[in-house]
């Protein structure tokens, strides 16, 4: 008898365009992020990741080597960053961490890397530097954060359900947030995002959904990252 293989993703995403769907990288433990990769890749989904750094200036997300290998495995994924930064950094600090996430994202040739509105207005060298290497940059846009007047400069927007590097339950008021803004700009929901909110959000015009524990496999209680202790440290972009 033929062993069953195992399929790393579920399938609601086939009920979707190609590279409508992307898998969050930073949902499965860290050992399974490249492979994670090569997966969504070879099955036409996008990559998402999520690079997190807290007020002491520690990674939590999706450590530099942990994305290095992930593109070494799918060369031709489509990636795209989202860079969540504690309010509470040094703005020396954050500044660094905005310029070397852009120089990541051009090494590694991602089309969009997000950030909230904060991060834009006070880093426009980086910011500069991302338009000028072509990639997209997209605007965070969550449940206690929601942007009405876009800056200068933006392509699209990714619309948080719920508070960017939490694991809620997503936030169905946040549909409302989805429908204008797809009027005007290519738009992304992520964040708590399940079959049928993925519907929903298709409904109110989003163009790409980013999904976790509903759509990896890996991405299982069973199976979530180990707790971090507290002088724990990423290598960061």
């Amino acid at each position: 008898m033929t062993a069953a293989v195992h399929e790393p993703l579920r399938d609601w995403y086939r009920a979707y365009p190609p590279f409508t769907v992307g898998g969050s990288l930073y949902a499965v433990p860290p050992a399974h992020r490249a492979a994670t990769a090569a997966a969504l890749a070879e099955r036409d989904c996008r990559v998402h990741v999520d690079i997190i750094v807290d007020a002491a200036g520690r990674g939590l997300g999706v450590s530099r080597h942990e994305l290095d290998r992930a593109r070494a495995l799918a060369p031709g994924a489509r990636i795209d960053l989202h860079l969540i930064v504690a309010d509470a950094l040094p703005p020396a600090a954050t500044a660094g961490i905005v310029g070397a996430t852009v120089a990541t994202a051009a090494r590694l040739g991602v089309e969009a890397v997000t950030m909230d509105l904060a991060r834009i207005e006070r880093c426009p060298t980086a910011i500069d530097a991302l338009h000028r290497s072509g990639i997209a940059l997209w605007l965070e846009h969550s449940p206690g954060g929601r942007v009405q007047e876009l800056p200068p400069g933006v392509d699209g927007s990714l619309v948080m359900f719920i508070p960017p590097g939490t694991k809620r339950s997503a936030d169905p008021s946040m549909l409302t947030e989805v429908g204008r803004l797809a009027a005007t700009m290519p738009t992304a929901v992520d964040g708590g995002i399940t079959a049928p909110v993925a519907a929903q959000c298709v409904a109110q015009g989003a163009t790409y959904i980013v999904a976790g524990r509903s759509l990896l496999t890996a991405a299982s209680p069973a199976s979530a990252p180990a707790p971090r202790t507290e002088n724990h440290r990423e290598d960061l972009p």
